[in-house]
C-alpha cells in the first residue's frame, strides 16, 4: 500500500485529539517514524502516542461498563464476575438493603446497609438502573413516621459527631479514614431519607 507523504498536523483542540490522530495516521498507513518528524517528537513518544490513540478509539468493553468505579469495585471484590450474576443476585434477594435475618447474621455488619460490604443504598440504586430495575414500591414510596424521620436525624447527629471527632484527633494516623466512613453512611442516609414520601401521622 502506498505511503502518504507527511503533512503538517492540525491543530489539535486537546491532547485526545493528537493522539487520536496519530493512531489514526498509522492506521492509514505512515510509519512512526514519519508521525514522528511532521509532529516534532521522538519516535519511541509517537509511539507512546499511537498506543493512547488506539485505546481511546477502541475502549476496552467490561462487564461492569456503566457503573461507577466504586460500585463495580465492590462487587469484583465480593467476587461476581458478570452482569448476569449480579442481576440474578438482586432479583434473588442476595443482593439487597433489605436483608433477612440470615443475610444480617452473615454479611451485615455493624453499620451496613446492603449485603453487599462497602455498598450503600446509592451504589445499590445504582446497580438497579444499570439493570433497568425499578426499585420496589415499597422502598421508594414509603411513608415515614414521625419515629422514622427522629431515627434518621439521631443517625446522622451520631455519625457526624463520629467524623468531628476523628477530624480533632490528629495523632490517629487513620483519622482521616475515620472521617470518611462516617461521612458517606450519612451521605447514603440522606439520600434513602430523600426517597420518602411526606411524612404519615
Amino acid at each position: 500500500m502506498p505511503v502518504p507523504n507527511p503533512t503538517t498536523p492540525p491543530a489539535f483542540t486537546s491532547p485526545e485529539a493528537r493522539y487520536l490522530w496519530v493512531y489514526a495516521e498509522h492506521e492509514n498507513g505512515r510509519t512512526l517514524t514519519e508521525i514522528a518528524k511532521a509532529l516534532g517528537v521522538s519516535q519511541g513518544r509517537a509511539g507512546q502516542m499511537n498506543r493512547k490513540g488506539s485505546l481511546l478509539a477502541n475502549p476496552p468493553i467490561h462487564w461492569h461498563t456503566g457503573l461507577s468505579s466504586q460500585t463495580a469495585n465492590r462487587l469484583v471484590e465480593r467476587g461476581y464476575s458478570s452482569r448476569e450474576q449480579v442481576e440474578k443476585a438482586v432479583t434473588s434477594g442476595e443482593i439487597t438493603d433489605r436483608p433477612s435475618g440470615s443475610q444480617r447474621m452473615l454479611f451485615v455488619s455493624e453499620g451496613q446497609q446492603t449485603t453487599v460490604p462497602g455498598l450503600g443504598k446509592v451504589g445499590l440504586g445504582e446497580i438497579l438502573v444499570w439493570l433497568g430495575l425499578e426499585p420496589s414500591a415499597a422502598s421508594v414510596t414509603h411513608k415515614p413516621t414521625r419515629k422514622d424521620l427522629l431515627r434518621v436525624l439521631s443517625e446522622l447527629q451520631d455519625l457526624i459527631g463520629e467524623a468531628l471527632a476523628a477530624h480533632d484527633n490528629d495523632r490517629d494516623p487513620d483519622s482521616q479514614f475515620k472521617v470518611r466512613t462516617p461521612l458517606a453512611k450519612g451521605f447514603d442516609l440522606c439520600v434513602q431519607a430523600r426517597s420518602f414520601d411526606p411524612p404519615s401521622e
